[in-house]
């Protein structure tokens, strides 16, 4: 009971863990996203990214795909992203990516359904343009909207 809790927070516990070559974590562009997609079509590619991934560990089910998703792609890239690409975003849903972070979570929480991963990627990539100061900068424009109303 110990060890898989140890598992949980502190990851798989694999210390040799390692990206795949040509990965540079967080993805920041759409061309570093297509490269990746590319190198995850390889089977030990995708099973070294679990492997990875697993090792960013978590004390929840959440905590742990949020992590991962924070590691995967820097925040200006999320924000082009949603589940099924929807109003001219990008779906996440349907990348090798998404199935390489559903995997690792399910190898540490293994009783877990991935109707819980794949809803906490979906809040994670929702939030997206409320991180890093975009929600002060939409309510202090929506500030400056009723200042002007007559």
């Amino acid at each position: 009971m110990l060890t898989g809790l140890n598992q949980r927070l502190n990851g798989s516990g694999d210390a040799t863990a390692s990206v795949p070559n040509g990965v540079n974590l967080p993805l920041k562009s759409g061309e570093e996203l297509q490269e990746v997609e590319t190198i995850l079509q390889e089977q030990s590619s995708m099973q070294m990214m679990v492997r990875y991934f697993s090792n960013i560990g978590g004390a929840s089910l959440k905590s742990m795909t949020k992590r991962i998703m924070k590691d995967t792609l820097q925040n200006s890239l999320a924000v082009q992203f949603n589940w099924t690409g929807a109003k001219t975003k990008i779906a996440f849903g349907s990348l090798k990516l998404c199935s390489v972070v559903c995997r690792a979570v399910k190898r540490n929480f293994p009783e877990s359904s991935s109707h819980y991963t794949e809803f906490f990627i979906k809040d994670w990539l929702c939030n997206a343009s409320d991180r890093n100061g975009g929600r002060k900068k939409r309510m202090k424009g929506a500030n400056n909207d009723s200042e002007h109303v007559e």
